[in-house]
């Protein structure tokens, strides 16, 4: 992929204010969910101590159980979204890519399966690391699981237009190639059309990841159906 131009004074600026922002939001979020939380809890043991009959008492502790679990799985993503912004420490181990992968999706699954998008994952137990930080290595991920979500309702759509089914599936695998770390995410494209382009969904913010990677000893690359990250591996610095 050919690299961009350097990010302008002016997009990073606007990017660490954006930072400064979201991590304020996780802040202020957290405060009104635990106060929701306090709610649900007094509300259910209320209910548990009252008159009601058997099946009104179930039937309340299950919608208030209902919230709880909601309020449990956004403070999981503001947890998340804390952790991201901030950046756990450095180790001399380096980046591992399996629980960085893991991270993100935690971070992104919402969004992907609210466009009706799966996730299969190929990962086995062996532990990839790579020589980046853990910022670093997630803004990469992040940029290409980004660029594969809209690719996949990119095909989605031509499918849909030709009258075709199509499961919107994302696989990502990890493994070696040349005592190199490599994520790759994939799609399915089973409508193929000889005279369009390879890929129609390149966006700024991959093309920034390929600058990025390329200038710390890796590179990423598109094809038709995937996106391939080669990391620097931790073995070889």
């Amino acid at each position: 992929m050919e690299a961009p131009q350097s990010l302008l004074t002016e997009d990073i600026v606007r990017l660490k204010a954006l930072r400064e922002v979201l991590g304020g939001f996780a802040h202020e979020i957290s405060q009104p969910l635990n106060a929701i939380m306090i709610a649900t809890q007094v509300l259910k043991l209320g209910t548990q101590r009252s008159g009601l009959s058997h099946e009104e008492r179930s039937f309340f502790l299950q919608r208030l159980e209902l919230v709880a679990s909601q309020v449990r799985k956004a403070g999981d993503t503001i947890e998340v979204l804390r952790k991201f912004i901030k950046g756990p420490p450095s180790s001399e181990n380096g980046t591992d890519l399996k629980t960085t992968i893991e991270t993100i999706l935690s971070l992104m699954g919402q969004q992907l399966s609210g466009r009706g998008i799966r996730v299969v994952l190929g990962i086995n137990e062996a532990h990839y690391s790579t020589s980046l930080d853990v910022q670093t290595t997630e803004s990469l991920l992040v940029s290409s699981l980004a660029f594969a979500r809209d690719a996949v309702e990119s095909v989605g759509r031509k499918h849909e237009g030709a009258g075709l089914p199509y499961d919107k599936v994302l696989e990502i695998r990890l493994y070696l190639e040349e005592e190199r770390p490599q994520v790759h995410i994939e799609w399915r494209d089973t409508f193929r059309l000889q005279d369009e382009q390879e890929n129609d969904a390149v966006g700024y913010g991959l093309q920034e990841a390929a600058s990025v990677l390329s200038t710390l000893g890796g590179q990423i690359n598109t094809t038709r159906c995937g996106v391939v990250l080669q990391f620097p591996s931790h073995l070889s610095t």
